[in-house]
């Protein structure tokens, strides 16, 4: 996975740039029962990545970007998805992880930071479970752009919740 989402990275993270204040868009996926609110003209899709089914958006300057990742494992803890989700990546925790219920589901979530293929990145985590789907959330900009992008990055990803 790392190297994919490496790829993935590198195609969408460019330097400066941050969301406007416009009314937000909500993207939904009912085939993973998720839902998540992106600011104005992001460009969404979903897709597959070595047979994971992901959700992915890009801001229309292209700094920040935001993947959710699909997985159907009733046997992992939300804190255990967190932490290989980390090791995936192979980046640095910021602090702590800390766990809350997100919209109704459980959640931990993190901040991150670190490079992927010489880029130096800042990223929200959010590792969540609903029902039978677990999601894990990566919201991400480089790092010259974490200051001015965290509260948009924060906005979106405590956005993200189940369909009901």
């Amino acid at each position: 996975m790392k190297r994919s989402f490496s790829l993935l990275l590198l195609v969408f993270l460019f330097l400066s740039g941050t969301a406007s204040s416009q009314e937000w868009e909500i993207f939904e996926a009912s085939e993973y029962n998720i839902k998540i609110s992106v600011p104005p003209n992001w460009k969404t899709s979903t897709g597959t990545q070595d047979g994971i089914p992901y959700l992915e958006g890009i801001s229309p300057d292209e700094t920040l970007s935001l993947f959710i990742f699909v997985y159907k494992d009733a046997g992992i803890s939300t804190q255990e998805l967190l932490n290989n989700a980390v090791n995936d990546l192979g980046i640095a925790l910021e602090g702590e992880s800390a766990q809350e219920n997100l919209n109704g589901m459980d959640a931990w979530v993190a901040s991150a930071a670190g490079s992927i293929d010489g880029t130096e990145i800042h990223m929200f985590i959010a590792a969540a479970t609903y029902d039978e789907n677990n999601y894990v959330a990566y919201i991400f900009t480089a790092a010259d752009n974490s200051e001015k992008n965290a509260p948009t990055m924060n906005k979106i990803l405590d956005s993200l919740a189940p369909l009901k």
